[in-house]
């Protein structure tokens, strides 16, 4: 019996191509996004000074600052109270200003506006005193920085470099809301009678707790 010829193989197979344009169109859009969040490799030159063999005084580099004066501004806590100290003074003196300790109230607890007060004499005598006048603010790469309206971003300049700085020591065992009063203290004085508030030293620093 003869069979008839399928007329499948008759059908020559259409050229079906494939539709990039979504590809490409995605592929146009991701580049310039890509090209915009790289980040490429800086390349930084660190500019050294090499010393003489001889040795050389501050006298000799005018382009290097001379190194100013530290406070050392100290708080610790414990035991028997809070020691208050500047300029490494680490016993009590005739100028209690450098160093002064403030003994625990008749509870225990901790004298916070004896505290507030000392620490208010000292910002007044001493780092008030020490204010020289204004300099433009710098970055940590020394960099002037400016204001969003482009005018320089002025601070205070002291005669101490770490006049706006306090340390604070505490025990391990120290109660949190004890160590949250004690930075409230140095970052601030109220004055009592005029209700007037002083920014002292704005950002305390924890030391090495004890």
């Amino acid at each position: 019996m003869a069979f008839k010829p399928s007329q499948k193989r008759k059908v020559e197979p259409g050229s079906d191509e494939l539709d990039l344009t979504p590809i490409m169109n995605l592929v146009v859009v991701l580049i310039p996004l890509l090209l915009a969040t790289a980040e490429f490799v800086k390349l930084g030159l660190l500019e050294t000074r090499l010393p003489s063999a001889g040795g050389a005084s501050a006298a000799s580099l005018p382009d290097q600052e001379t190194p100013k004066e530290k406070m050392n501004l100290v708080v610790a806590v414990d035991s028997l109270g809070i020691s208050v100290s500047c300029f490494n003074q680490t016993a009590e003196t005739e100028n209690t200003l450098y160093y002064n300790r403030i003994p625990r109230l008749g509870d225990g607890s901790l004298d916070f506006d004896a505290l507030g007060e000392h620490l208010y004499d000292v910002h007044s005598q001493v780092v008030t005193p020490a204010l020289l006048g204004e300099v433009q603010n710098k970055d940590e790469k020394g960099k002037p920085i400016f204001n969003p309206d482009g005018t320089p971003q002025m601070v205070n300049d002291y005669k101490y470099s770490d006049a706006e700085k306090i340390v604070i020591a505490a025990p391990n065992a120290m109660e949190f809301q004890d160590l949250v009063n004690l930075m409230d203290r140095a970052r601030s004085y109220v004055d009592p009678a005029s209700k007037q508030e002083t920014m002292m030293f704005p950002s305390p620093l924890l030391g090495k707790v004890q």
